[in-house]
């Protein structure tokens, strides 16, 4: 009888051992589903083609800094320069050689608050983006110098996009577009506003390029008023 409780004891002993194993196991696997499910923050088309900017939380919890606005946020506002920045990482999920960068920024009156939901903010082409005048600074000293003197055009936006030619090399400069973005939500329960654009740039003599990008993007949206 005493040995029979014995087994019994051993058996109940390792069936409980082998039970915490299994829900470790269980809930390793699933922390790493999580971890490895991918998070979108950008949908697109770019001439036809399937353009997303997705990431999952364990690239996002290892991802360094290396966006144009040396920050990781898709969108900042600075409000005390009346600044907004935006910057999508574009892949082709089918072919990982194909990516692109899609980014700008938005000027708007001071005192306003943005963004504001359903309003269109417009885009303008700018052909001086498009040559040997681009610099990191040329962007953001346009939007500044816009917001100071031309406060009736307010607010304004400047969007470039940064691809690769056939061979997988950068292009020497970016393109410069036009267009609409708008937000059209915002969830109070995640702080995600949703919202999308629909940009171009048509060819004109002597230059055959022309995009027609079209996307949607939930995002989070970064406060830096430094």
């Amino acid at each position: 009888m005493k040995n029979n409780l014995k087994n019994t004891g051993k058996v109940s002993t390792l069936f409980i051992i082998s039970f915490c194993l299994c829900l470790t196991f269980f809930y390793g696997c699933k922390q790493d589903d999580k971890l490895d499910s991918k998070h979108y923050f950008c949908e697109s088309k770019i001439n036809g083609i399937s353009y997303n900017d997705f990431s999952t939380l364990r690239e996002l919890s290892e991802e360094e800094v290396s966006y144009p606005f040396s920050a990781n946020e898709r969108i900042t506002v600075n409000n005390k320069k009346a600044i907004a920045h935006l910057q999508f990482k574009l892949g082709n999920e089918n072919n990982k050689e194909d990516s692109c960068q899609l980014y700008g920024g938005i000027a708007f009156p001071k005192g306003e608050k943005f963004p504001l939901l359903n309003k269109e903010y417009t885009i303008n082409y700018n052909h001086d983006f498009e040559t040997d005048k681009l610099s990191d600074l040329i962007e953001y000293d346009y939007l500044y110098n816009q917001r100071k003197k031309a406060l009736g055009t307010l607010p304004i936006g400047l969007i470039l996009l940064k691809y690769k030619d056939k061979n997988g090399e950068w292009m020497e400069h970016e393109i410069s577009l036009k267009g609409k973005l708008i937000f059209k939500s915002y969830n109070s329960k995640n702080h995600k506003y949703k919202g999308s654009f629909r940009l171009h740039r048509d060819s004109y003599e002597g230059d055959e390029r022309e995009f027609k990008i079209s996307g949607e993007f939930n995002v989070n949206i970064a406060q830096v008023d430094l």
